[in-house]
């Protein structure tokens, strides 16, 4: 397994890497990669081998609508050609599941509006009309105009996790709602459609991050939480959480 990494700086810019390990030592595959890069599951076996790449903009940071996939080779990152994605595409907080059915492979991510959006082979199918998201990472742009220096700050979304929470071979999406601090959104299709069921986690204090870990009837789950302090909430502590099935 390889670790795809995302760096960003304010004055140097995105300088991403990819990390793997050779007789119990980690060690560089690329460096410096000037593009936000996105591990996805193509194929639905379960395991990341699929590496996409949104091209790094120094003013908007974002280029919506813009991915391609890529192989490492030589210590370099290949094109394998572009993805075909909706306009709104940020490859952070994005994830590939088969929520849409079957055998059919769904690109779900959370736009600049805080909206968990659902597209299967680049057209939307689905957009939420409540919140998602929020109280992730804030990427940090400063820009020269002039003699002075103007600063534009991107929010982070947190990815969403794609799991079978039921077992029926359709998974379900859950998305953090740090609109208010521990809740929680569950995204399945059903009859009629997508819906979304919203519940408290109990989790005192921001989520940031999801995971799962499948082979148990639900799946247990492994949440961040992080609990912020201070008048200007910018500083804090992280617990991971893991939920047991009953």
């Amino acid at each position: 397994f390889e670790v795809v990494a995302n760096r960003h700086h304010s004055t140097t810019g995105m300088t991403s890497f990819i990390l793997s390990a050779k007789a119990g030592t980690p060690r560089l595959l690329v460096d410096s990669i000037s593009m936000i890069l996105l591990a996805v599951d193509e194929n639905g076996d379960g395991v990341k081998k699929n590496l996409w790449g949104q091209r790094y903009n120094p003013q908007q940071f974002f280029t919506p609508g813009q991915a391609e996939r890529y192989a490492v080779k030589n210590g370099a990152l290949v094109s394998g050609g572009p993805v075909a994605v909706p306009s709104s595409f940020r490859p952070t907080g994005a994830t590939l599941t088969n929520v849409a059915g079957k055998g059919i492979r769904a690109l779900a991510f959370i736009d600049e509006h805080q909206r968990l959006r659902i597209s299967v082979s680049g057209e939307e199918t689905w957009r939420s009309s409540s919140a998602m998201g929020d109280k992730g990472q804030v990427a940090e742009i400063e820009i020269q105009f002039g003699p002075t220096t103007r600063t534009l700050f991107f929010k982070m979304e947190p990815f969403p996790l794609a799991e079978d929470l039921d077992g029926d071979g359709i998974e379900e999406l859950v998305v953090p709602q740090n609109q208010t601090e521990g809740k929680l959104a569950v995204v399945f299709r059903g009859p009629a459609g997508y819906r979304v069921q919203s519940l408290n986690s109990g989790f005192e204090g921001t989520i940031t991050a999801f995971g799962a870990i499948p082979g148990q009837d639900p799946p247990a789950l492994i949440a961040a939480v992080v609990r912020y302090k201070g008048m200007l909430r910018n500083v804090g502590e992280t617990q991971l959480i893991m939920t047991v099935p009953e």
